[in-house]
């Protein structure tokens, strides 16, 4: 699963989502709730959780069942949402190492 660090990342993962699923409405991002906190999600990786494109209103965790993060593929901005689906289209991230 990807793991987004930044605008420029929430940019290129919206773009290629979009190019790769056309009829796809939303993605799955490796991110999950953590706690009981509303606002608290991780990584599904272990990174740092420094970066985040909320939607207005979200997280909201409606009716305490939303324990996932998706990305909106209908806007231009890939805003994101808390979810309990988890049967979502989802894009694989990894490194590549040259050594």
């Amino acid at each position: 699963m990807i793991s987004i660090q930044s605008e420029d990342e929430n940019k290129f993962v919206l773009n290629f989502a979009k190019r790769s699923a056309p009829n796809a409405k939303r993605i799955w991002i490796g991110a999950k709730r953590i706690g009981s906190g509303l606002k608290t999600f991780e990584w599904h990786n272990k990174n740092a959780f420094n970066f985040s494109k909320w939607a207005n209103g979200q997280p909201d965790n409606y009716r305490g069942k939303e324990p996932f993060a998706e990305m909106k593929l209908n806007t231009d901005s890939g805003l994101w949402n808390d979810n309990s689906d988890q049967k979502l289209s989802f894009i694989c991230e990894y490194t590549l190492n040259f050594e």
